[in-house]
């Protein structure tokens, strides 16, 4: 079941409201300065790769026709990279917009300081891995994905596989980990065993401001579980207090967590700024560099 996103035109408009211009300072900059764009390698052609890098000799040599490109040192050396949660449990709440919204905008922000972007769409497994690129139009071809994504049933979302298709494609990156966590925390351990001086991770918990407390009127809510299936019945008069402290004591527990294996970690409210929040934890990480 795939639930109704913004339309191209409106993701385009909301992206060009929420570009964060000092997205990508420090660190990142002087990362990508000065590399230029020596070629240092060959990769399969990706839709909106320029013409003028196929490389024809190798496209004409290859038995099965796939077509080949020239891959520079800028675009291979430190690509930001968006790992992305397509389960069923992000259609809860606003989670599934303010995601698309978040990836969208940092793609714009990447891009536009000409950095490399590309992203992981993940489930229990890879569903999607757009190759990292540059210019307008990755930028369109990483909106599309966004607005085409079709939400997938899983028995466990693994964070753990996006993270290991990142190590495999990427020799460097920054990565975001875009997702409402509510996965087994197995992707702890392989965080924690990550080389950060090659794969620099921030990891945004997005939440349904709804997901964090349930109406106090007595009633009985029916809760389905939009991964697994099944509903269960919960009486708001008696768990009303009970569900709210522990939905946030859940989440800051994930956040800790994340922490602790090295990884900067936000959560991210359906009715936050997302901008003002990622903005103000990448000062963080400036001042503890400084």
């Amino acid at each position: 079941m795939k639930k109704d996103l913004h339309s191209l035109k409106q993701l385009f408009e909301l992206v060009a409201r929420h570009k964060v211009d000092s997205l990508f300072p420090g660190e990142w900059e002087s990362i990508l300065k000065g590399q230029g764009l020596d070629f240092v390698d060959l990769r399969e052609y990706q839709p909106g790769d320029p013409y003028k890098r196929i490389n024809w000799k190798k496209t004409a040599q290859d038995p099965q026709g796939k077509i080949y490109v020239k891959q520079h040192r800028a675009e291979s050396y430190a690509s930001v990279m968006l790992l992305y949660d397509v389960s069923k449990s992000v259609m809860f709440g606003e989670k599934q917009d303010m995601q698309a919204i978040i990836a969208a905008s940092l793609a714009y922000s990447a891009l536009r300081s000409n950095n490399s972007c590309g992203m992981i769409m993940f489930s229990d497994k890879v569903e999607k891995y757009v190759h990292p690129g540059s210019g307008d139009v990755q930028l369109q071809y990483i909106i599309k994905a966004l607005q085409e994504t079709e939400l997938k049933s899983c028995k466990d979302t693994s964070i753990t596989e996006a993270l290991k298709r990142l190590v495999e494609k990427e020799s460097r990156s920054l990565s975001f980990i875009i997702s409402d966590f509510n996965a087994p925390q197995t992707y702890l351990n392989f965080l924690k065993g990550l080389d950060k001086s090659k794969h620099d991770v921030i990891a945004l918990i997005v939440v349904a401001q709804s997901e964090l407390g349930i109406p106090e009127e007595g009633c009985l809510i029916e809760l389905t579980d939009l991964e697994k299936g099944g509903t269960y019945l919960l009486d708001s008069n008696k768990y009303y207090k009970k569900y709210s402290e522990e939905m946030v004591k859940e989440k800051q527990k994930v956040k800790s967590a994340l922490e602790l294996a090295g990884v900067d970690a936000e959560i991210i409210k359906t009715n936050d700024s997302f901008v003002k929040k990622i903005n103000k934890l990448l000062e963080k990480r400036k001042e503890k560099t400084r």
